[in-house]
């Protein structure tokens, strides 16, 4: 593994509750579903980035969606040098 390539993806759920509930026609939101996503090189720096939903529970799905299956993609690369994963993803459910 090159030097500063991922050396491990990090997903955490994050609610974040609201001072006051806010209402619309689908109903009341008490918190901002928040996924805050951390990747790691190894001896170097940390990055991350994070998905933000007004209430609901999709960090649920989304948490486990990254760890277990868009994780792999991205480990042992670089973080500047993106390469979609094409072909070599297959089917989330597919093993690649």
């Amino acid at each position: 593994m090159p030097e500063l390539a991922i050396a491990s993806i990090e997903a955490i759920a994050m609610p974040i509750p609201l001072a006051k509930p806010i209402a619309s026609a689908l109903g009341s939101y008490t918190h901002v579903d928040c996924v805050t996503v951390l990747m790691h090189i190894k001896d170097g720096p940390t990055g991350f980035g994070f998905n933000l939903g007004l209430g609901g529970a999709a960090s649920a799905a989304i948490v486990p969606y990254i760890e277990q299956e868009l994780a792999r993609w991205r480990l042992g690369r670089m973080p500047w040098l993106p390469k979609p994963c094409g072909n070599e993803c297959g089917p989330p459910t597919k093993p690649g």
